[in-house]
């Protein structure tokens, strides 16, 4: 019998030990420093704040010219030699309408198409269009003016703003029309879209899908 009460000891002992582990918070197999651990976060953690948001100058700074433009020399060159032109101030009679839409429209095309070395690229219908016309030398020269100064003659500007103002009723803001074989090409939304660089409007019409 000896030897069974012994054996009963040592199993209350046994039992009684892993009741005291599991009540002191440490769960089976912990350790109470491990538990001390557990549910603590480091300063760094504690202490982190969300960065702010960046904040904008009030004013962004003028866009850098492009490398490719000349001198004012050149320009004012170009500029004398534009308003030399008869069709400079004709096509802006009620009935050359549709020689200023196509010389806006290769304008239009020559601007958009400069790369950084000046040099442009325009299609070969509208440059014979304009060719036909009379047009392309003022269009070339007026592109000229833009190349060397960063802008066109400030008379030729007002011009076709006053332009916009008056067909901008129309579909598409007037500045461009679908492809049709018994119509001039139509399409100086990119000009009008560099004109008015604050107005959404104009820009979708110069992304918008054609």
């Amino acid at each position: 019998m000896g030897w069974l009460r012994k054996r009963v000891v040592i199993g209350l002992l046994a039992l009684l030990g892993a009741c005291s582990k599991d009540g002191d918070g440490t769960g089976p197999g912990k350790s109470p420093d491990a538990a001390a651990v557990q549910g603590t976060t480091t300063p760094s953690t504690a202490s982190a704040v969300a960065p702010s948001a960046p904040t904008m100058p009030a004013k962004l700074p003028a866009d850098p010219k492009p490398i490719f433009f000349g001198d004012d020399a050149t320009a004012q060159k170009e500029t004398t030699k534009a308003r030399s032109d008869p069709k400079y101030d004709e096509v802006w009679k009620p009935t050359q309408v549709e020689d200023l839409t196509l010389l806006l429209t290769g304008l239009s095309q020559l601007l958009s198409g400069l790369d950084e070395r000046g040099q442009v690229a325009i299609d070969s219908a509208l440059a014979e269009s304009l060719r036909k016309r009379g047009l392309l030398d003022l269009a070339a020269t007026l592109n000229g003016v833009f190349v060397n100064s960063g802008t066109l003659p400030p008379d030729f500007v007002e011009r076709v703003q006053q332009h916009l103002k008056t067909i901008r009723k129309r579909p598409r803001l007037g500045v461009w029309s679908p492809k049709r074989d018994d119509l001039a090409m139509h399409d100086f939304s990119a000009l009008a879209a560099w004109m008015n660089r604050t107005e959404a409007a104009y820009f979708r019409e110069d992304r918008g899908v054609r």
